[in-house]
């Protein structure tokens, strides 16, 4: 329970990180509220699958070291 919960919480901050990033260097390209809105909602749920999936192929991958 614990592990999940630490599994649950490094991944919500490193969405959160990798959003942020991101946004900061849209802010390159536009200016516009809107645009950046959506910049980062949709990186925060393409991380968010990424840092899932991140996780559980390390979790099985070390499953299997030799």
């Amino acid at each position: 329970m614990k592990r999940v919960l630490l599994r649950t919480f490094l991944k919500s901050v490193l969405t959160l990180l990798t959003a942020t990033i991101v946004m900061m260097a849209s802010l390159v390209f536009t200016s516009d509220f809107i645009h950046l809105t959506l910049i980062f909602w949709a990186i925060f749920a393409w991380s968010y699958i990424f840092w899932d999936s991140f996780f559980t192929q390390k979790k099985t991958t070390n499953n299997h070291t030799c």
